[in-house]
């Protein structure tokens, strides 16, 4: 009997456990763990459009500017890699020059081409590269 009871209560204990990590993984923000600079570029892009024009459908327009979908001039709509990313820890500024003047990549803007720019933190920038990609070429950029 005693050893029921013990059995029981591992079977209690490990539920809780479980319980626990699944209800803190719930409430983590942020993008998940494992994944590379890259594709945490990504998530962050995610969550930042998730968080600016939630179920909205987005687009982008002249490759570089991420806004809502009611323009008859979007090029593309935009496709979350990732559907469940809020919290982006990328922010939007609005500046009156452009913080990547001078080299070689377009910034990314919210809402419209005059609209504010995509920081990544640390003096970071968003923006679009020349580089070859599968997926829309971005990367943070320092200036």
């Amino acid at each position: 009997m005693a050893l029921r009871g013990v059995a029981v209560c591992g079977i209690v204990v490990t539920a809780a456990l479980f319980l626990g990590a699944v209800a803190q993984g719930s409430t983590r923000t942020g993008p998940p763990p494992g994944l590379g600079a890259g594709a945490d570029t990504y998530w962050n892009i995610d969550a930042l459009v998730h968080d600016t024009f939630g179920k909205a459908s987005v687009c982008i327009l002249d490759s570089f500017v991420v806004a809502h979908a009611t323009s008859t001039f979007c090029q593309s709509y935009y496709v979350s890699l990732f559907p469940s990313a809020r919290h982006s820890s990328f922010s939007l500024v609005v500046r009156t020059r452009n913080p990547l003047e001078g080299l070689n990549v377009v910034p990314v803007r919210f809402r419209s081409r005059s609209g504010p720019y995509v920081s990544c933190g640390g003096g970071r920038w968003l923006a679009l590269t020349n580089a070859r990609s599968q997926l829309w070429p971005v990367t943070c950029i320092r200036r």
